[in-house]
């Protein structure tokens, strides 16, 4: 059990969460050739209701962006090409690099194209995308911060009844638990473990069933060992994050005040 204790206290080494991550970084976005009819990119411009579209070069690299104001900024004859109107250099990211790096890009442009490691495009990433997908990053520990938080304040609570009601504390370590859950000094572990004992669960006052809650929080507990993997792992999200939900909602219920 102490070993336990130790390795939830050492939290995983974060991994890094590339562009790649995003499902509109691998959605390739409509794009034209520098050799296509701008005519090309009128009609999917409009079709559309796009603002800008990705120019490719003949290998199929990008090379920059066409917007409305480069398509109408001259007169040009029916044949034009793409690469006979101006084509803007625009800032890319690849698919293996931080997602953090386009933020910059996608605050003062709107967005940021992506490519592949080779060159190729991959997709496009919008303020949106990024805003949806830091959501489902920070969300987690916001439910596990209210979760731990409220946990630290009902067993302080409890511990200091006991004293209150019996005289003493139900065990001599108590004193040692109520300081460090004042200082977040314990560890989810030790919440599930006070939780199981018949005179601090009493004391809580609690309405739920003692073991399956408990069950319930260990697991809640070994979730919070994984967040720092849950973007290696979208599938599971939802599914651990619903565990999460559940066991700070029963503890609304009963704690309404934070």
């Amino acid at each position: 059990m102490r070993q336990e204790s130790r390795n939830e206290a050492t939290p995983a080494s974060p991994v890094m969460i590339t562009v790649g991550r995003l499902p509109s970084a691998r959605k390739v976005p409509k794009s034209v050739r520098l050799s296509d009819l701008i005519t090309r990119a009128v009609e999917l411009m409009s079709e559309h209701s796009f603002d800008q579209l990705a120019v490719l070069d003949e290998e199929g690299h990008l090379c920059g962006s066409i917007t409305w104001r480069e398509i109408g900024a001259t007169k040009r004859p029916a044949n034009a090409l793409v690469k006979d109107a101006t084509v803007l250099r625009v800032r890319s990211i690849r698919t293996d690099e931080p997602m953090v790096d386009c933020l910059t890009d996608v605050a003062t442009h709107g967005c940021v194209f992506v490519v592949n490691p080779h060159g190729t495009l991959s997709g496009i990433v919008t303020g949106y995308d990024l805003a949806h997908r830091f959501e489902q990053e920070l969300r987690p520990y916001a439910l596990l911060e209210e979760l731990e938080h409220r946990l630290r304040r009902a067993l302080s609570a409890a511990l200091r009844q006991i004293k209150e009601t019996t005289g003493e504390y139900g065990r001599p370590s108590d004193p040692n638990k109520l300081l460090k859950l004042s200082g977040k000094g314990l560890n989810f572990i030790d919440y599930v473990e006070l939780l199981k004992r018949p005179d601090v669960w009493d004391a809580t006052g609690w309405q739920f069933p003692r073991d399956s809650f408990a069950e319930r929080l260990d697991e809640v507990r070994k979730i919070r060992n994984m967040t720092m993997h849950f973007h290696e792992q979208d599938d599971d999200r939802a599914e651990a994050m619903e565990k999460v939900r559940v066991a700070l909602d029963m503890l609304k219920t009963v704690q309404p005040q934070a």
